[in-house]
């Protein structure tokens, strides 16, 4: 059968795994990333956020506390997106974002 003659959904299929086969790095780069930042961000919550920490009792108000977890996990994804794996991912898919225009002769 020639990929003419696949169904649309079959197409659609085949396409997506050559897809995961090809960007699987990509996807577990990004997948590393995000459970790094998951856990800085449970981390940067619960210490100032627990009440027998000291740092709560340092820093009773809880708009200084709420800015200050906003502060280090904003610092956190910056230092995520500008580490070696955060560029490696943002220049694959720029590049995927390219070739794709070029396909599609945008």
């Amino acid at each position: 059968m020639t990929a003419t003659a696949l169904p649309a959904r079959q197409r659609a299929a085949n396409s997506a795994r050559a897809a995961f086969v090809q960007h699987w790095p990509l996807y577990l780069i990004e997948a590393a990333l995000l459970g790094l930042f998951m856990v800085s961000a449970c981390a940067f919550t619960a210490l100032p956020e627990d009440p027998a920490s000291p740092f709560r009792k340092a820093l009773p108000w809880g708009f200084a506390r709420r800015a200050l977890i906003g502060l280090a996990m904003g610092a956190t994804a910056v230092a995520l997106i500008y580490s070696r794996w955060g560029r490696s991912s943002r220049e694959r898919r720029r590049a995927w974002r390219f070739r794709r225009s070029l396909v599609r002769g945008m």
